[in-house]
């Protein structure tokens, strides 16, 4: 196993290879995160232990970004810390994505057993909710926990010094304190009394001490600060100083001179008596504690312009993928015709091959090849769809739907895979409601969802379909399934593109793409999808809809049928109607079935369309624009570009109301274009004028 160990400490970097090395791994060093993920944009690894506290990029942030990265995101990562061990450092870790944490220091058999359970368990993801900002504040709020900690242990020091100061003066008699009294005459001092553990503070004996050697020993930087002491004690009996005087050995020691002056008669300072305390190792400790807090203060400023430079960065990085994705939805959108074309060949001769004489082993060859490349063009198809609605040019044709009829295409198409699963398909209600839909686009839906619920159920298990109508105005298919359910902590991912919550390791095909590509169409038709789920018992999916008035549809339809043939004058002809919505070529039906003067002849499909056009062209052609084989614009151009069918008047007929497409397709040469739902009267006024020659709209005056 190939290992990588972040850590700024390089002995400790050196025991881990050591360690790891023994255990028959192979070791990649960094001394720390932002080296750490410049050795993953190279290397491929197994895992990754590290250390939090690193300079540049830190272990916190290393989770981070290993996790939000698409190459590295499974990496397991094992966290080992000296510094940050308190449980809400451990629970940021874990937060953040790591697979282990652990406390330095480990023995090895602690770190070798960390290491194989974040290789064998599940891998942890990032908590979603987890933004830059809560990144922002999690570190923050430890940093300053760290402070706090610092701070307090610091203060219990100091605590334990001023203890121990207060110790010395109770038991002064007893203790290295230095006992003195001065006279004073002037500004000149005279020391009277010098206690003989002097020699202990400064090396020197008693009966040596004087005014002269006072002087001389005092830090040059101190000198005038202390001489000028008896100025000062004229405002106070009382002053305590601290001043360097050297010891004998030529270091100076830090003393404390607490002092009392006494006054004469007059009130004149007369005497000096005070207390020589050795302050030494508490001004090194103030000093280092000094030193700590303004390193600890830049630190604090160096983290808080790190992670604001981080903020912007994942500001800049998240505009970037914006950018990014909109490049890529228009990239493959242009490449879908350099996708199909070779894998029509494919496919193509594949099954020529397929037809061939072959023996057994030749034969199972080109059935893997056929199967892999029907799963591919499935992903080209998907992918370019989810494309098209990322990029909001996805065309969505909202028109009155016929649930039932939807949901028993999508069984029908179901049931040889049903039947070689073996599961049954149950059908519990079928109410009779209308809904605001894309007919080819519920129908991708609902087969997405019973594919699903096929293939990952139990062998012999059930699929559960329903109708609801809801008072609020909306209708919802349900689609029950008795497999095992979805794990909770695989919740969260399930409609991410690609990602098929381990379902690679069932075997089961698939591309990672179905639920994704449903709930955005779902949601592009204004409706939702939603599930349910218990482990062990099953799931059940939500398609919820718009439910439509069916009396204005009635109004709206049955009103003109009491025309009389005066209607048409002396307009005639053949009419090719193109429309997938069965609901709509029956209405036209019913509409033109008492007017023998109009022969009407309707196909769902577009490539059917054209051939009857070509084979007997129409006087007239009523077009839908989104058809289950290709669009409408498409079939117009095919239409246009046909020399023998190019002046045949082409009426669009179409849910798509916006100005901008009704201008390109009359650009394009359709004769009219009429929006549902139409109102019947504009219908046949629209066709008497194909039927009879007249001028098209120009698209100018939409």
């Amino acid at each position: 196993m190939k290992i990588l160990i972040a850590d700024d400490n390089r002995t400790n970097l050196k025991l881990l290879h050591a360690v790891l090395h023994a255990e028959g791994h192979d070791v990649v060093e960094a001394i720390d995160g932002e080296e750490a993920l410049a050795v993953l944009g190279r290397e491929v690894v197994d895992a990754v232990i590290s250390d939090i506290l690193m300079p540049k990029v830190d272990g916190y942030r290393l989770c981070y970004e290993i996790r939000r990265n698409q190459r590295t995101h499974d990496l397991p990562i094992v966290i080992y810390t000296a510094t940050y061990t308190s449980p809400a450092d451990e629970k940021l870790c874990l937060d953040l994505g790591a697979n282990q944490y652990i406390r330095k220091p480990a023995s090895t058999s602690q770190l070798i057993a960390a290491i194989r359970d974040a290789v064998d368990g599940p891998h942890n993801q990032p908590l979603e909710i987890l933004s830059a900002t809560d990144v922002l504040r999690e570190y923050s709020e430890r940093l300053v926990d760290k402070l706090e900690e610092r701070n307090i242990e610091l203060i219990r020091r100091t605590e334990e010094l001023a203890a121990s100061q207060l110790q010395l003066h109770n038991l002064l008699a007893h203790s290295p304190a230095v006992l003195y009294a001065l006279q004073v005459d002037g500004d000149r001092l005279t020391p009277t009394i010098v206690s003989d553990n002097i020699e202990r503070l400064l090396g020197i004996q008693g009966e040596n001490t004087n005014y002269e050697w006072w002087m001389d020993s005092l830090h040059p930087d101190d000198r005038d600060r202390v001489l000028a002491m008896p100025k000062h004690c004229q405002d106070s009996d009382e002053s305590t100083m601290e001043y360097r005087i050297r010891h004998a050995d030529g270091s100076y020691r830090w003393i404390e001179d607490s002092s009392r002056i006494l006054r004469d008669e007059t009130g004149a300072v007369s005497k000096i008596v005070g207390v020589w305390m050795d302050v030494t190792d508490r001004k090194l400790v103030e000093e280092e504690l000094k030193q700590t807090l303004d390193r600890l203060e830049i630190k604090v400023q160096e983290r808080t312009a790190a992670l604001a430079q981080t903020v912007e960065q994942l500001k800049w990085a998240k505009e970037t993928a914006d950018s990014a994705n909109r490049s890529k939805s228009e990239f493959l959108s242009r490449m879908s015709h350099e996708l199909r074309t070779p894998m029509n060949s494919i496919l193509g001769f594949g099954q020529l091959l397929e037809f061939s004489k072959l023996d057994e082993q030749q034969a199972e060859s080109v059935d893997h090849i056929l199967k892999a490349g029907r799963h591919l063009l499935t992903l080209i198809n998907e992918v370019l769809e989810i494309s098209r609605i990322e990029a909001g040019s996805i065309a969505i044709s909202l028109e009155p739907v016929a649930v039932a009829e939807v949901l028993d295409e999508a069984i029908s198409l179901m049931k040889p895979v049903a039947r070689e699963r073996g599961v049954a398909l149950e059908v519990l209600s079928k109410p009779t409601t209308l809904v605001k839909a894309d007919r080819q686009r519920l129908r991708q839906v609902l087969l997405n969802l019973i594919s699903n619920a096929i293939k990952y159920n139990v062998d012999g298990g059930k699929v559960i379909l329903g109708v609801v109508d809801d008072s609020s105005g909306t209708t919802t298919v349900e689609i029950h399934d008795t497999g095992r359910g979805i794990p909770p902590s695989m919740i969260g991912r399930l409609f991410t593109p690609f990602d098929r919550l381990a379902a690679d390791a069932s075997g089961i095909e698939g591309t990672g793409l179905g639920l994704a590509l449903s709930k955005s169409l779902t949601n592009a038709m204004g409706g939702d999808l939603t599930f349910v789920t218990e482990q062990g018992v099953g799931s059940c999916f939500r398609v919820t809809l718009t439910k439509v008035d069916e009396s204005e549809i009635t109004e709206r339809s049955t009103s003109p049928l009491g025309f009389d043939s005066e209607v048409w004058g002396d307009a005639k002809g053949r009419i090719l109607v193109i429309e997938d919505n069965s609901m709509n070529a029956r209405l036209l039906e019913r509409l033109f079935a008492d007017y023998p003067q109009i022969e009407l002849v309707t196909t769902m499909q577009g490539r059917l369309g054209l051939e009857l056009a070509t084979d007997q062209p129409p006087d007239a052609i009523l077009l839908d624009m989104h058809l289950p084989d290709m669009n409408g614009k498409e079939v117009l151009s095919a239409l246009k570009a046909n020399i023998k069918l190019r002046e045949i008047p082409v009426i669009i007929i179409t849910a798509d109301a916006f100005s901008g497409q009704s201008q390109d397709l009359l650009q394009s040469g359709a004769f009219r274009y009429l929006t549902k739902p139409f109102i019947l009267s504009e219908l046949i006024s629209a066709v008497k004028a194909a039927l009879n020659k007249e001028e098209r709209i120009d698209s100018n005056a939409i």
